[in-house]
């Protein structure tokens, strides 16, 4: 990834039209892997960190076992799975049952409940997003993609109803669907989406709704996730009056390394020549939710 080039300061104008945007219906919701997470001895731990780590001690039980980098999910579940005889239900069960213990999401997921997305794409596979909403009384809609089928097109373009999409599977109440856990499955997901058979895309529906959008805004990415480069790839933003806007979040153990709000330029994928240069924003989500004009719950967050 290229370093950052240079540093502006946080302009407001930004800021306002972002929540215009947003007020509108216009700017999509891109959420990444560490807005799901839990509170452990006053640390903020993405889910995804904690499974790691504890697929991760599970291995270390057996004498001998190499144990791959216990932050690194698709690199621990792969081990896991080749360490059960390439079992991917033994690996399935015991991640389903992991992110069905918790159901207790993070303020800003809560915050979002309330603003006017009509569409929702993220990157976590727990249901941690939709808790948010049944706990605000809030009603929508969800999908979610299937690495290598005919996808479900459940858009309803006629609906103001929020749609949440899963982009990397789903764990269902007594099962999963097609989630993207290990090395091979990256591989996979990205040949599925880009494969030749149109049918394996995104739904054409919810394709058409992310072009009416004039704005994106990622949420809970770290630069290094290898999320936000093949996001930015698949979802060729290549029209000039589309926004992409992003707020940097580091992972837990690796502190964001600029003190003050800051809109950095940079690149973050080359994969394509067709990728925008998003506006990347190191601002905690939650101070930049509640500048919205449409949010009266206070500013209490951290």
């Amino acid at each position: 990834m290229p370093e950052t080039q240079s540093r502006l300061p946080l302009d407001e104008a930004h800021l306002d039209t972002l929540a215009y945007l947003i007020e509108t219906g216009k700017c999509a919701l891109v959420l990444g892997p560490q807005l799901s997470r839990i509170t452990e001895n006053d640390r903020k731990v993405p889910l995804r960190q904690k499974l790691a780590r504890e697929l991760a001690e599970e291995l270390a039980k057996t004498p001998g076992m190499a144990i791959p980098d216990p932050d690194d999910l698709s690199l621990v579940c792969t081990a896991y799975q080749k360490h059960f005889n390439g079992s991917r239900l033994t690996l399935e069960h015991k991640v389903g049952s992991f992110f069905r213990r918790f159901n207790d999401p993070e303020e800003v997921l809560r915050q979002v409940a309330h603003l006017p997305f009509r569409v929702i794409l993220s990157t976590a596979q727990d249901n941690l997003l939709q808790s948010a909403f049944k706990k605000e009384g809030k009603l929508w809609q969800e999908g979610h993609y299937r690495v290598g089928e005919t996808q479900v097109d459940n858009y309803d373009e006629s609906s103001h109803l929020p749609y949440i999409y899963q982009l990397f599977g789903k764990v269902l109440e007594k099962d999963v669907d097609r989630l993207v856990l290990t090395q091979q499955d990256q591989m996979r997901y990205v040949d599925s989406m880009q494969g030749v058979g149109r049918e394996t895309r995104l739904p054409p529906a919810l394709l058409r709704a992310m072009q009416d959008c004039k704005g994106f805004l990622f949420l809970g990415f770290d630069f290094e996730d290898w999320y936000l480069r093949v996001l930015l790839h698949i979802l060729h933003f290549v029209r000039d009056e589309q926004a992409v806007f992003g707020l940097h979040q580091s992972k837990p153990d690796r502190p964001c390394p600029h003190k003050s709000p800051c809109i950095i330029p940079t690149n973050i994928s080359s994969t394509s020549s067709r990728e925008p240069t998003p506006s990347i924003w190191s601002r905690p989500c939650a101070r930049v939710l509640t500048k919205n004009p449409l949010i009266r719950r206070g500013n209490n967050l951290p």
